[in-house]
């Protein structure tokens, strides 16, 4: 049996683009916190996932995961799958033992309004220039490098307010993040209508 959940993938889910940055993000939702688009929608395939294995009712599902998650037994279970496979599982509760970026450069709203967009493939082609990820199979990936989002469509901004953040360590791509991340926001001064994140299911 196989279900297909369909999201808007318009803009970026959560708040991180890169390696790092993304591994932190989900610790953080297993520990109760993290950007809410991106909780809810591992809430709700991991309560698809319950109800197509046949271990939850569609009623039940979405408070045992949510119970699973306030609860600690989730992280406990990362900690567990990294010491088994030989990592370190002090991540968990050190981030500073994953991979940083020494340099940072932000992104300002141009004027007072709303997001009304954050383009979702030229925000992941920006930290692929950053090097993040490879554009060929040889390519070296910066675990360290990536984008952190301080707002997403729909969220009002002052006139000077951050936007995003490039994250890097190698400015070799740096010019070339720049002109796509800046071509992936937009300000209006016009409250956008924001699409819900999950727009439907395929039984």
């Amino acid at each position: 049996r196989t279900e297909a959940v369909i999201t808007n993938m318009d803009a970026p889910l959560g708040c991180a683009i890169g390696n790092s940055i993304e591994i932190i993000e989900c610790i953080d939702i297993l520990k109760g916190g993290g950007p809410c688009d991106l909780s809810d929608l591992a809430v709700a395939l991991a309560s698809r996932m319950l109800v197509v294995a046949g271990r939850a009712s569609e009623s039940r599902a979405e408070p045992m995961v949510r119970r699973v998650l306030e609860s600690g037994e989730a992280l406990a279970r990362l900690r567990a799958m990294i010491a088994q496979q030989g990592g370190d599982a002090s991540v968990v509760d050190d981030y500073g033992r994953m991979p940083t970026a020494r340099h940072r450069q932000t992104f300002k709203a141009n004027r007072a309004g709303f997001v009304s967009c954050l383009d979702a493939e030229l925000i992941g082609r920006a930290s692929m220039a950053l090097g993040a990820g490879r554009a060929r199979v040889e390519d070296r990936v910066d675990y360290g490098a990536g984008i952190r989002l301080h707002h997403k469509p729909g969220d009002e901004v002052a006139a000077g307010e951050p936007i995003l953040d490039l994250l890097y360590n190698d400015d070799g791509g740096l010019d070339e993040a720049a002109r796509l991340a800046q071509q992936a926001i937009a300000v209006a001064t016009v409250a956008p209508q924001v699409r819900p994140l999950v727009l439907g299911l395929v039984h």
